[in-house]
């Protein structure tokens, strides 16, 4: 099965476990869970089941969570339904439009909004959808996705009766207990493992254009244990210095991961590194938000960190190639320099919450200023029916 580019190696059951969700639609409602440690290939195969259901006239409705966004009320939701708002929005009774319309920031908040309002709006516009096309949701790295749109999943799942609604969700780790607890009959869990020796040279070969001779890839497929973006980055690493060991020599490459990342956010120039840690720390990384916070350093940065393979571009919005980089790269900042660009950010992005959790990172002692935007985003989140966020950014 085609993702991208490439083709998915090494995960043919796993595969054939998702077409055969897709394919009977019979058997839906239903859910699927795909879990492991990073950089195991989750990503992967969520990005061929969405292939597939695309493929097979499925309306997909998707959200890739971030660790930049995790706190940040409704974002998960609004990816999910942001593209179809105009579509869904005029057909459902007022008050549900409305709590669905202020939760969305698509209209004056007024009088604050009711949770459970926003919850019954969510579960109808995916029911009325679903009379029109099957449908699937869509959930990349459940760990980041952030609470208030969490737990309208965790409403909806469970009250599909007869409709034709397939979800596929990805957590790193463990899969959430409580969302297990509330789909459990209709739940397929995948627990994904190290991949065997020959679908890691399939990988390399296909994704790096290598192919080292039996003993070396014997030993990189030993120290990453079999993990596909581990042994790509020693690949890397190891193809820098020449892909060659004598016979009985370890490799010359540190066995963490950590630092194998380090290492290749390094290699980076002083502009892309910038750029990378702009992308890391915004919720929306659009490409005018990456520039206007990287002044001057954007254009040949934007441009090295794409060549890199370390950022991607969808349409307008950058994304991190792996969410482990954006971490290391803001590993790689001092003190100073994070709250330095927190202060910068504050001022370019364009929600409350957004630029007073940015205040907030910026501050490096008491601050009235962060203070009173962080009351204000506080309230706003109250309005938009996100109490638990707003008691959250009050007690900060």
């Amino acid at each position: 099965m085609a993702v991208g580019s490439h083709r998915l190696v090494g995960r043919n059951e796993e595969v054939d476990s998702l077409v055969r969700l897709l394919d009977a639609p019979n058997e839906l409602p239903a859910a699927t869970a795909i879990v492991g440690e990073a950089g195991i290939g989750k990503t992967a195969l969520w990005l061929a089941a969405v292939e597939a259901a695309a493929a097979r006239g499925y309306l997909v409705l998707s959200c890739r969570a971030s660790e930049a966004e995790v706190r940040f009320s409704f974002s998960g939701l609004n990816d999910l339904l942001g593209g179809l708002v105009a579509e869904v929005l005029p057909e459902l009774p007022p008050p549900q439009r409305r709590a669905l319309e202020v939760a969305l920031a698509v209209s004056d908040a007024g009088a604050p909004v009711e949770e459970r309002l926003v919850a019954f709006a969510f579960l109808n516009v995916l029911r009325r959808l679903a009379e029109r096309n099957p449908l699937l949701l869509a959930v990349d790295d459940l760990q980041w996705l952030d609470a208030p749109s969490l737990a309208l999943l965790r409403y909806a799942l469970p009250r599909f009766e007869s409709e034709p609604i397939a979800a596929v969700l990805t957590a790193r780790g463990e899969f959430p207990a409580s969302l297990r607890r509330d789909v459990a009959e209709r739940l397929i869990e995948l627990d994904l493992g190290p991949l065997s020796v020959g679908a890691l040279h399939e990988l390399l070969r296909r994704r790096l254009d290598v192919a080292f001779s039996r003993p070396v890839l014997l030993r990189v497929w030993e120290v990453s244990g079999g993990n596909p973006f581990f042994a790509l980055e020693l690949a890397r690493a190891l193809q820098r210095r020449g892909g060659r060991l004598l016979a009985g020599e370890e490799l010359p490459l540190s066995p963490s991961l950590d630092e194998l990342v380090d290492e290749r956010l390094g290699g980076l120039g002083a502009s892309a590194s910038e750029v990378v840690r702009v992308v890391g720390a915004l919720a929306e990384p659009t490409s005018a938000l990456v520039e206007a916070a990287a002044g001057s350093r954007a254009e040949g940065g934007l441009a090295e960190a794409l060549e890199a393979g370390v950022l991607v571009l969808e349409g307008e919005r950058l994304r991190l190639s792996h969410p482990l980089l954006g971490s290391a790269a803001s590993s790689r900042s001092t003190p100073s320099e994070r709250r330095s660009l927190h202060a910068r950010l504050a001022e370019l992005v364009p929600g409350a919450e957004e630029r007073a959790r940015h205040l907030a990172l910026a501050a490096a002692g008491p601050s009235r200023e962060a203070a009173a935007a962080l009351d204000e985003a506080a309230q706003a989140a109250y309005v938009r029916g996100a109490p638990a966020a707003a008691a959250e950014l009050a007690e900060q």
